[in-house]
């Protein structure tokens, strides 16, 4: 089934690199950080891992049909009417569904919201018993169990297309899995340990996706105020992009700079929008492009943890859509290793497993 979204991508953004000169461009503009790798070349794999931590692949489990759909099934979520999206929308109790939040600290400068949906495991709690038997809770112990990141997925309920968005989810879900396995084996032989010791550590898949969305804001001309404001937020830890003063609108982070408490993070988005930027060695903020047909990671925290520093968990950020070209969609598929999986061991003997890493249960 086709999904029917009132707010499409653009086919000239969804084409606008795949041109081969036009990604040869991009790829000589970015050489410095972000590159294509192949899985196979383990010295490749190594020098992007340990030098920003991002880089692209080409999947064996997706192709540019499966993104296509993955972002046409989030265009088809974004785009419900609001009693749709508050019926499947996470809560206190659930953490699981959708949500909206500003992705910039209290005070800063935000001209929308970005909306997402999260999904993962069906039966997270099943996945975690053993982590939570170390720490002295009984398999059927509530207590744990009904914490908001155990709960079932909440699913939307909005007609017929409905199944179909859920059927194309899940089956997003399950590829990336499996190409977020290709890549854990890549990375671990690269950094001379056993190939399967990373996979292993995976096996339970409990791991999450995220639907986003970052609608264009509205192209409003900025303030003397705004641009005075714009200003006074560059020392904060979260730093705007600089200002072009002959461009129509003022370009805010959208979401702000962070890392991801993940092993690594896999990304499809849609084309067109270079506002995802990575802090680079030498302190500046570098775009990352659009490469079609393939997958962008980025190793998280906890690789970098587990690899000694080797792999670089790099600060990263988004910056606004621009107005014209429209909203922004992504997939994000979040890595985890298993709750009992030990992440790090101090000189001392003690352990740290990704439990203890979790702010939320």
């Amino acid at each position: 089934m086709m999904f029917r979204a009132t707010t499409r991508i653009p086919q000239r953004w969804r084409t606008a690199f795949q041109n081969a000169s036009d990604l040869r461009s991009l790829q000589r503009r970015h050489s410095s950080s972000i590159s294509i790798v192949d899985l196979k070349d383990l010295q490749a794999v190594r020098q992007a891992a340990s030098s920003c931590g991002f880089f692209y692949v080409r999947s064996a489990h997706i192709d540019q049909a499966h993104i296509d759909s993955y972002l046409d099934a989030a265009a088809w979520l974004f785009s419900l009417e609001p009693q749709f999206k508050r019926a499947c929308a996470s809560s206190a109790a659930n953490a699981k569904g959708w949500y909206s939040y500003d992705g910039v600290a209290v005070g800063e400068l935000s001209r929308a919201p970005i909306e997402a949906y999260l999904m993962g495991d069906e039966a997270p709690a099943e996945l975690r018993t053993d982590y939570f038997g170390r720490l002295g809770y009984g398999r059927d112990d509530m207590a744990w169990r009904r914490m908001p990141m155990h709960q079932r997925n909440r699913w939307p309920q909005a007609g017929p297309e409905s199944a179909a968005f859920r059927a194309t989810v899940v089956d997003g879900f399950k590829r990336l899995l499996a190409t977020a396995d290709d890549v854990l084996a890549a990375l671990a032989a690269a950094i001379d340990r056993p190939p399967h010791e990373l996979v292993r550590l995976h096996d339970k898949h409990d791991s999450h996706l995220e639907l986003k969305c970052y609608a264009a804001p509205q192209p409003e001309p900025p303030t003397s105020r705004d641009r005075r404001w714009q200003q006074q937020l560059l020392p904060n830890v979260s730093q705007p992009a600089a200002v072009d003063d002959t461009a129509d609108d003022l370009r805010t982070v959208r979401l702000k700079a962070h890392t991801d408490l993940s092993s690594v993070t896999l990304l499809l988005q849609s084309a067109g929008h270079e506002v995802l930027q990575v802090l680079g060695a030498d302190g500046r903020w570098q775009p990352v492009p659009y490469v079609d047909a393939a997958v962008l990671v980025n190793c998280g925290d906890v690789l970098e943890r587990w690899s000694g520093g080797l792999c670089k968990s790099s600060l990263h950020r988004v910056v606004d859509v621009p107005p014209a070209r429209g909203s922004r969609y992504s997939i994000v598929l979040f890595a985890f290793p298993n709750h009992e999986a030990v992440v790090q061991t101090e000189a001392d003997g003690r352990e740290t497993l990704f439990g203890d890493l979790m702010p939320v249960q």
